[in-house]
């Protein structure tokens, strides 16, 4: 029996439901190629025909609805209709895109069209002039529009007959896609709920550092004797390599650079105050503008609802904006050391805990993984530390090394990971902070032992060179463009695939074993956000062995995983670990 298909697409005033914006129109496709039209404006005859027809196709189960990203156009459905969609069958023909082709420059509804079935992007083109702010597509022509949206459904229609058919002769690939469209849900769920920012804090932040910005701009121009030039790449760059004469270390179509690791590397060498005042003004200028975005999109309880992108381009990784909360600053990191501690201004719901559940050297594990690096696997295994060794062989010298130990722990850890990606002796020596003559010497040694982890990025290379591509643990096929890439495509696409179906897992059992009482509030890069009630917090360590096993049942790998677990009760800057490795 034929399977039951229809493509849906929406067009709505905005892109937040919680802003008010919502569906003013949709329309639909059958695989035969008949498209029709539903506005939900006009006149309330017109509006009350077509909210019965959308009622219909949201109550028929068995309908297969076809969507290009479904997490926007369920959303703005169960708006609409208020009640919950998730457990209708759905496929979204942008999903199919990624798995089918992540190298691909754009997997959007129209360049598809065009690319796979030569459809005009003419009905974009038409509706274009009249979409300048504050207009929007509800105020387009509705001829104009009417062909639009007769186009855009038979484009999602048309792709997945295409692409579905050449996702189901891979099994692997079958379950991604049901994995990637489980992700979604759990996904609307977590942008729904949003997180918490605590506006006093960002304001009296915003605030503060604006009156130290404004200071530190005074003490620049009273040292240089120069004024308006600390915001000016220009000028600064006439100021640092043509009145001062410092030696240029970058140049750009623009001329000598001024970009913040050149001013480092420049500070070294002249140490000069003056570039510690820009980097700082940068620094805290970037960190006001950040505060004041999370103010703009909080809504009126401080609550942000970000836009998860749940599969990103390359390494199907995932992405998030309005805002980027994968990039929250926080204070003392070695490549921004001015930056300023963006994380005090999230904080947990009032009467509610947050866990940050992190995978502990997730890309370490994975790269001595593909390594096969059998001495390394047994440190895992016995939950050793595995970048003892490393330690042993490029510091030998300064054994035995006492309360230095942490220090060159960390330089050797960074040197671990630096060498699988093909770094050789003269970085090695920068990392290190030893020799040229020195990293050579020990550079030897450490590949005489590990053999395999130092030859990872030619392996897997090769394997790019023959096929064009990479697989992860799962069998995610990972186009490359170039062969010394793949370790990084190969690593960084595993880990998002581990990460995924974590997220999948754990928001499944919280919703079967909590209802909304726990749940899921955000994905940061290897971390998961869990937000617990207090009237639940015993039930919830109850079941917190259940999560991280959850977490790190990966057969494929050959090493096991472990979760470090931190809780919070004010900010997230203020986290608390958990005195207990889960693995």
């Amino acid at each position: 029996m034929r399977k039951r298909l229809l493509s849906y697409d929406t067009e709505t005033t905005g892109l937040y439901t919680w802003r008010g914006h919502k569906i003013f129109s949709y329309s639909v496709c059958n695989p035969v190629g008949k498209s029709t039209v539903h506005r939900l404006d006009g006149p309330w005859e017109r509006e009350r025909h077509n909210i019965k027809y959308l009622e219909n196709i949201w109550s028929d189960k068995s309908l297969a609805k076809i969507m290009h990203n479904a997490k926007f156009d369920i959303n703005m459905t169960e708006n609409c209709l208020g009640r919950d969609l998730s457990d209708h069958k759905f496929h979204d023909t942008w999903l199919q895109a990624c798995i089918l082709q992540n190298h691909h420059p754009s997997n959007d509804l129209k360049s598809l069209g065009y690319e796979l079935a030569g459809i005009s992007v003419e009905d974009e083109d038409a509706v274009k002039p009249f979409l300048s702010y504050p207009r929007g597509y509800q105020d387009c022509p509705e001829y104009l529009m009417d062909r639009y949206q007769h186009i855009d459904a038979e484009r999602a229609m048309l792709l997945h007959l295409f692409f579905h058919p050449k996702i189901l002769e891979n099994k692997n690939f079958v379950e991604i896609y049901k994995m990637e469209r489980d992700l979604v849900l759990a996904t609307m769920r977590m942008e729904r709920r949003g997180i918490m920012l605590n506006k006093s804090v960002s304001v009296k932040m915003a605030l503060e550092i604006q009156i130290d910005c404004n200071k530190l701009k005074l003490d620049f121009e009273a040292a240089t004797g120069q004024r308006g030039i600390i915001t000016s790449p220009k000028k600064l760059s006439w100021y640092l390599y043509k009145k001062m004469n410092y030696p240029s270390l970058k140049k750009t179509k623009e001329g000598d650079s001024v970009d913040k690791n050149t001013l480092m590397q420049l500070q070294e060498i002249v140490n000069d105050p003056c570039i510690e005042m820009i980097l700082k003004h940068r620094s805290w200028q970037h960190g006001i503008s950040m505060l004041n975005s999370y103010l703009e999109l909080a809504d009126g309880q401080g609550i942000i609802h970000p836009n998860i992108k749940t599969c990103g381009p390359d390494t199907a990784r995932e992405a998030c904006s309005k805002p980027n909360l994968q990039n929250v600053t926080k204070a003392g990191v070695l490549l921004n050391p001015y930056a300023i501690s963006a994380r005090k201004a999230f904080r947990p719901r009032p009467g509610y805990v947050n866990f940050h559940l992190d995978y502990s050297g997730i890309e370490m594990r994975i790269l001595v993984h593909y390594s096969g690096e059998k001495y390394l696997i047994n440190i895992i295994r016995n939950k050793g530390d595995v970048h003892v060794p490393a330690t042993e062989i490029f510091y030998c010298d300064r054994m035995p090394w006492g309360s230095d130990f942490q220090t060159l722990r960390g330089a050797a850890k960074n040197a671990n990971f630096a060498i699988p990606y093909g770094s050789g002796a003269p970085k090695l020596a920068k990392i290190l902070n030893i020799t040229l003559e020195q990293a050579h010497q020990r550079y030897t040694i450490y590949k005489c032992k590990f053999l395999r982890l130092c030859g990872l990025i030619d392996t897997i290379g090769r394997e790019v060179g023959e096929q064009g591509y990479v697989l992860t643990i799962f069998g995610r096929r990972l186009y490359v463009a170039k062969p010394h890439a793949g370790v990084n495509y190969k690593v960084q696409g595993s880990a998002a695939g581990i990460i995924k179906r974590a997220q999948v897992r754990v928001a499944r059992f919280l919703q079967e074993t909590t209802g909304d009482e726990v749940q899921i509030l955000l994905p940061i890069h290897d971390e998961i956000i869990i937000e617990c009630s207090r009237k639940r917090l015993r039930d919830f360590y109850e079941i917190l062995p259940k999560i991280i096993s959850l977490m790190v049942d990966f057969p494929q790998l050959s090493v096991p995983l472990e979760v470090d677990i931190k809780v919070t009760t004010t900010n997230w800057d203020d986290k608390k670990k958990i005195n207990k490795t889960w693995r």
